[in-house]
């Protein structure tokens, strides 16, 4: 027997024909037609559409109803897409990571130093060597060793933090 499956939907017919498949339906789709083609001859043949050929009104306003019916299943209801979803829970990770700081009571020196969050810096400082880093984090502070250095060649006269006054 021969059978001809008429579509006016190039996007349907390209989706049952493209060997990755995303949708669920497109899969039982591709299951039946197999199924079908086992004893039949199966032939996919777009049709002009809403152009009066009998049997292709009848798919479309079934096709508007299924449309309209409420989704139940696994597939994805919006098209999100994981980079966006990636990058939205690293925006609300810092977010609230910077809340938290914000509301800690204590590290009354490093929130002084560090008035804002600084995404470029904290990208810099986390590809430094950990030898690197320490000496980056001292600059910063005013821990550095730079200042045992300064004492030793007399140019300050010593060698602490120069803001503990001692």
């Amino acid at each position: 027997m021969s059978v001809a499956i008429c579509s006016d939907s190039h996007a349907a017919q390209k989706a049952l024909i493209t060997p990755k498949v995303n949708c669920v339906l497109v899969a039982e789709t591709v299951c039946t037609l197999k199924v079908l083609s086992m004893y039949n001859s199966v032939r996919l043949v777009w049709t002009p559409g809403h152009c009066g050929i009998q049997g292709n009104e009848m798919p479309d306003s079934l096709s508007r109803q299924a449309c309209a019916n409420k989704y139940t299943g696994l597939e994805p209801v919006l098209g999100i897409t994981p980079p966006t979803v990636r990058s939205e829970l690293q925006h609300w990770a810092c977010r609230e990571q910077w809340k938290q700081w914000r509301e800690a009571t204590k590290c009354r020196h490093a929130k002084q130093l560090l008035r804002q969050a600084n995404l470029s810096l904290t990208k810099y400082a986390l590809r430094l060597s950990r030898a690197d880093l320490r000496t980056y984090i001292g600059l910063l502070t005013g821990h550095a060793d730079l200042n045992r250095h300064l004492a030793l060649i007399w140019i300050r006269t010593d060698a602490v933090f120069p803001m503990s006054g001692g």
